[in-house]
């Protein structure tokens, strides 16, 4: 019974991804405004969903490497990056114990993600030709190289992080 459920949703699970390597594309063209994408998937997507359980936040982290994967048009990934900066990492101040279990697995898997990229290879096979790697949001084909990506995207990234975690743990929680 348990194999026949697994495969079951193996079968499943491969049809939806079928079906949104299909249909996902058209869904995100339409859009008009992509400044505002970003920030509506963080904030109304990723964010909700991260805080709930930490199977949630590996749903999080999935749902965005898929659309990385889908190479979805109007997805700027270097914004939605930008967005989890300003928006997602702040929150470590103010979360209980359990959200911040939520919040550790969605970074590992973020950073795992972003590190990932910088092996030259894997950029060039899944980001040197994705318009979600675009410098400027609406200009699909003004792609980063990977060398900036490197110092200006994953770099800052780190130290930012790391700043904002030394300023947590030097100012405890009374």
């Amino acid at each position: 019974m348990k194999a026949e459920l697994n495969d079951s949703q193996i079968v499943n699970a491969k049809e939806v991804l079928k079906f949104l390597t299909q249909r996902l594309p058209g869904f995100f063209s339409q859009i008009k405004e992509e400044t505002s994408v970003s920030t509506f998937l963080v904030q109304h997507c990723l964010y909700p969903r991260l805080m709930l359980s930490p199977s949630d936040a590996l749903y999080a982290i999935n749902f965005l490497k898929m659309l990385v994967q889908l190479k979805v048009p109007k997805i700027n990934v270097l914004n939605i990056f930008a967005q989890i900066m300003k928006g997602i990492i702040p929150t470590i101040n103010c979360c209980t114990n359990n959200e911040s279990e939520n919040l550790g697995i969605f970074f590992m898997e973020w950073f795992q993600m972003i590190d990932r990229w910088t092996d030259q290879e894997v950029w060039n096979a899944e980001c040197s030709t994705y318009s979600g790697f675009s410098q400027v949001i609406g200009i699909p084909d003004n792609i980063v190289t990977y060398e900036y990506y490197l110092k200006k995207i994953v770099e800052p990234i780190h130290t930012r992080f790391s700043q904002f975690l030394r300023v947590c743990f030097s100012n405890p929680k009374e």
